[in-house]
């Protein structure tokens, strides 16, 4: 299943289950990308394409959270947590620890020749 069926797929269930949060943080991103396809001159997204529209997006939402604890409507800023956490179950999981290379990628050979060399001195 592309990405483009699960989004359309979980905004039909947003709409049964009357998940009001989901269902507008998804009508927003559907609008997105169909803008996106429009301007692109294309029928369709590729799921690359879609996954930086949302990567996109969560950065809008995290800048909108600092402006509203900046300007203490915390309020709205938990609406923004819920849509940029919502947006996020689209993406790849991340690597827990970003600054480490060893743990993140699939670089096994690498690895063992870096414990070979720390071994040897």
């Amino acid at each position: 299943m592309s990405l483009q069926e699960k989004i359309d797929q979980d905004l039909k269930q947003a709409m049964i289950s009357r998940d009001e949060t989901r269902l507008s943080t998804l009508r927003f991103l559907k609008s997105a990308l169909k803008y996106s396809a429009i301007e692109k001159k294309t029928d369709s997204l590729s799921d690359a394409d879609i996954q930086q529209l949302i990567q996109k997006q969560i950065k809008q939402r995290k800048e909108s959270i600092d402006q509203f604890m900046k300007g203490n409507r915390k309020d709205l800023a938990d609406k923004e947590v819920r849509e940029a956490e919502i947006l996020e179950s689209y993406l790849p999981k991340q690597c827990p620890m970003p600054n480490s290379r060893l743990w993140c990628a699939p670089r096994l050979p690498q690895r063992v020749s870096v414990q070979k060399k720390i071994s040897e001195k």
